[in-house]
């Protein structure tokens, strides 16, 4: 019989409690990415044409840890936006894990935590990064979108010592009120007000840009939702991505500016060789914008699995 483990959503969140270790499973990830990128393929998407709306993604990869462990998987993320108008999450995500040793599935992990985990420890390095070489920090932080990922964004650059008054914008005022309510911020329902932070953080569910005016000098946007911006705001800044192979795609506005140049060389970097100090950057607006590669996810999981003392185990096959 081959033993499965199950792990719920509540065992993965207090797997992931110690920030410190999501950060440097991150950054050790976008390490071994770096050195293999084929081991990480470009995610795939199912899309509904009866629900443009909605998602479900996959995304593959292989990830060994600092002891050995060998594990590749996949996570099976959905994102159903109108989710929202019924107090539902708007996405949700599961991870299977596969030993490399047998190839047999070993674990099924409720992953929801580590999307938002893995999401905001990847922008907050790049941030701090960002920050360190500028030897400074921000005076204000906007947040554009009151969600978990936008919230998780928030907790993290908290804990790298990014700390300044947040102005929250969200379509949906109330959202934005309960979140500035739960987190003692500054509220804002303009979208300007937010725009003219020195972080800006989108988390958005935007299907298309939004916004056409163009960052000033200094500032840092952490484009996490990848569709907000219009291309003339990408070509008119410094930018950063995790991967342009993976991010450069499905109607993202890397995608868009990429389509009405013809080219790649307005991406300076990449968040690997910014956490390697290897990208020079000047006083420009600099744009990181993460599409958030499998193996982020996969190193996370094995984390996950290797923290769950009691996991429910089934005698799969």
């Amino acid at each position: 019989m081959n033993a499965v483990s199950i792990i719920n959503q509540s065992q993965t969140s207090h797997a992931l409690q110690n920030k410190n270790s999501v950060l440097e499973l991150v950054a050790a990830a976008y390490k071994a990415h770096r050195v293999n990128p084929e081991q990480t393929p470009r995610s795939h998407f199912l899309r509904f044409a009866d629900r443009p709306a909605d998602r479900i993604i996959a995304l593959l990869s292989r990830f060994k840890n600092s002891t050995g462990r060998d594990y590749a998987g996949v996570k099976w993320v959905s994102s159903f936006p109108a989710n929202l108008e019924s107090g539902r999450p708007r996405a949700f995500a599961s991870i299977v894990l596969n030993d490399m040793q047998t190839g047999y599935p070993v674990a099924f992990i409720a992953a929801s935590p580590i999307n938002a985990a893995r999401t905001a420890a990847s922008a907050a390095l790049a941030a701090d990064s960002i920050y360190r070489t500028r030897g400074n920090g921000p005076g204000s932080i906007g947040l554009i979108g009151a969600g978990y990922i936008g919230v998780s964004i928030l907790d993290y650059l908290h804990h790298l010592g990014l700390s300044a008054p947040v102005a929250v914008h969200d379509n949906d005022p109330v959202r934005a009120a309960e979140l500035t309510h739960s987190i003692g911020v500054t509220q804002t329902l303009g979208l300007e007000q937010a725009l003219d932070s020195d972080l800006v953080v989108f988390a958005t569910t935007a299907q298309a840009p939004f916004v056409s005016r163009p960052f000033r000098d200094g500032q840092v946007v952490l484009h996490v939702s990848l569709r907000d911006l219009e291309p003339s705001v990408l070509l008119d800044a410094q930018n950063i991505v995790d991967d342009a192979e993976h991010a450069v795609r499905e109607g993202t506005s890397l995608q868009l500016a990429s389509s009405e140049v013809g080219h790649l060389d307005f991406i300076n970097g990449t968040i690997p060789e910014l956490l390697a100090g290897e990208v020079s950057l000047d006083n420009r607006p600099v744009i990181v914008s993460p599409f958030g590669l499998g193996i982020l996810d996969i190193a996370a999981a094995v984390h996950v699995l290797d923290n769950t003392a009691h996991p429910a185990i089934v005698d799969f096959f």
